[in-house]
């Protein structure tokens, strides 16, 4: 269990191998994996940035509008 909600495990497995099978399927998840990875670390640190930045920095190389302390930035690439 995580979180209380039962994992399948048959059910992951099988979706992971589909997804190692299809190699843009298996890019697409890593991409959105290290944007979570890094926005969630960030957040253990009490960093400022948002979800919406931290998904700019790393689709766009930029962020505009933001407001907060620029080493959060730093700390997100």
């Amino acid at each position: 269990q995580i979180g209380g909600h039962r994992i399948n495990y048959e059910r992951v497995l099988t979706f992971w191998a589909s997804t190692i099978n299809n190699g843009d399927g298996l890019d697409r998840y890593l991409h959105i994996f290290r944007i979570l990875f890094a926005y969630n670390s960030g957040k253990i640190e009490n960093s400022a940035i948002t979800l919406d930045a931290t998904i700019s920095i790393f689709e766009y190389g930029q962020v505009s509008a933001f407001t907060g302390d620029p080493r959060a930035l730093l700390t997100t690439i």
